[in-house]
């Protein structure tokens, strides 16, 4: 009886060695993946990093669209691009030339009046500001942005807060609270999500960089 329990004993020291060996193997496995995921997020962060503040540097006024890459909503909004396309492809014979290039230079003043940082606008509103319908502004934006109306907002937004940072450094210190808050975003977690989403890195990550760098 002795015999039998020492080695039913031995087993289960053995056995316990063997899933601490197990378990330790797994969580260095773990540890590799987590460092090797990091390095390259990092990686992928700093090379959207570079190209942002290269974009930036020939770029001085980014209010403009049209002054830095940014991400089409196509890429991320795919399944939508099939039913606007139904929904809109009527009113394309009905905008007049005159009529969208009127449109277009009511929106670039309205870009440079920095009136997209208000949390309340919608296409509802800015239309009626624009004398026009929703359909036609809309159309407007996504045939000459190619952004849908949401798209173009945060667009302006996030670019007119990436100059803030660049620009004036006094920024950089500010919370992300009060960032979105600049950005006409009542969320924060809101402002990183589309952040991150146009420009492929953190705000926290870009300011950061902007202090190791000096800039």
């Amino acid at each position: 009886m002795k015999e039998m329990v020492s080695e039913v004993d031995n087993q289960h020291k053995q056995n316990y060695k063997k899933q601490w060996i197990i378990t330790a193997i797994l969580v260095f496995a773990a540890a590799i993946a987590t460092i090797i995921i990091w390095r390259v997020r990092s990686k992928i962060q700093r090379k959207n990093y570079e190209q942002t503040i290269n974009n930036l540097k020939n770029a001085p006024s980014i209010s403009s669209l049209e002054s830095i890459n940014i991400i089409n909503e196509a890429d991320v909004e795919e399944s939508d691009s099939i039913i606007d396309e139904l929904q809109t492809s009527s009113l394309k014979t009905q905008i007049s030339s005159e009529t969208e290039t009127r449109l277009l230079k009511k929106l670039n003043a309205f870009e440079k009046s920095e009136k997209f940082l208000k949390k309340d606008l919608t296409l509802s509103i800015l239309s009626a500001q624009m004398n026009t319908n929703s359909k036609y502004l809309s159309e407007v934006i996504k045939n000459n942005k190619s952004l849908s109306f949401s798209n173009y907002i945060n667009n302006l937004r996030i670019n007119y807060i990436v100059q803030k940072l660049y620009n004036d450094p006094k920024y950089r210190e500010y919370k992300i609270s009060y960032l979105a808050e600049e950005s006409g975003y009542s969320s924060s977690q809101v402002f990183v999500v589309v952040f991150k989403k146009i420009y492929g890195m953190t705000p926290s990550y870009f300011i950061q960089s902007l202090k190791d760098d000096n800039i």
